[in-house]
């Protein structure tokens, strides 16, 4: 993406501006990623396909912890593989 040169660029995309309520980037936490991805794999084959991935205003109504917040964003470390949980 062109306008995402370093760091700060993201950060900006993640947060609210411009009369915005929500912001236009919200990142995903891999520790939710990952325990949805462990929830489908226990999932008997005819609920799978309700642990889809839902859209961002659905994941934004019922799993609003799914997203970093930009605090969040701006603490994570970079550089570096992400952290095992």
């Amino acid at each position: 993406w062109e306008r995402c040169l370093d760091a700060s660029d993201i950060y900006a995309e993640c947060e609210a501006r411009d009369g915005l309520t929500l912001p236009p980037v919200r990142l995903l936490k891999s520790s939710w990623l990952l325990a949805r991805a462990r929830d489908i794999k226990s999932a008997s084959p005819g609920r799978t396909p309700a642990l889809s991935l839902p859209s961002r205003r659905d994941l934004e109504a019922r799993h609003p912890d799914a997203f970093y917040t930009p605090e969040e964003v701006r603490a994570l470390r970079r550089g570096a593989a992400p952290s095992r949980r």
